[in-house]
């Protein structure tokens, strides 16, 4: 009984080890293709044929509020100093 508790704690250490070792990789070697230069292919998903901007949808209404909880204090609201 005595056993019981300290067994179950190194139980969940060695699962919580285990997992965090567990890698998850494609097995590739990042260093074998692609430069920095190239981002990685990054936004390769994105439709280039795309036009913008996107109308707006039929019920949509003007105006609104928009609230930011935020204990920071912005220097400036303008988005071109930012």
């Amino acid at each position: 009984m005595t056993w019981r508790r300290p067994a179950a704690a190194l139980a969940v250490a060695c699962m919580m080890g285990l997992s965090a070792c567990g890698g998850g990789g494609t097995g590739q070697d990042p260093a074998a293709g692609g430069s920095a230069a190239e981002g990685g292919n990054a936004g390769s998903f994105k439709n280039a044929d795309a036009k913008a901007p996107v109308p707006v949808p039929g019920g949509a209404a003007q105006g609104g509020t928009f609230t930011v909880l935020t204990n920071q204090v912005p220097a400036t609201l303008d988005p071109t100093r930012a």
